[in-house]
């Protein structure tokens, strides 16, 4: 569709970009309170942040806080 748009004659043609798949993103959730980070934890590729993982977390950053005091 791209190659189809109108262009001046003394225009240059578009450059077209291949996309290059990337590397597999990993999403960090970092916790942390005044005195500096508590918790960082990684999630999966592929999977989603659910209740589940939520709440498991919490339980993660609450021992982490516990052991840190």
């Amino acid at each position: 569709m791209q190659s189809m748009a109108w262009k001046h004659v003394s225009f240059p043609p578009a450059r077209k970009l291949r996309v290059v798949a990337s590397a597999h993103e990993v999403m960090a959730t970092v916790l942390g309170d005044a005195e500096g980070i508590v918790l960082i934890d990684y999630l999966q590729y592929g999977r989603t942040i659910t209740g589940i993982y939520y709440a498991d977390l919490i339980r993660k950053a609450r021992a982490a806080l516990k052991e840190k005091r």
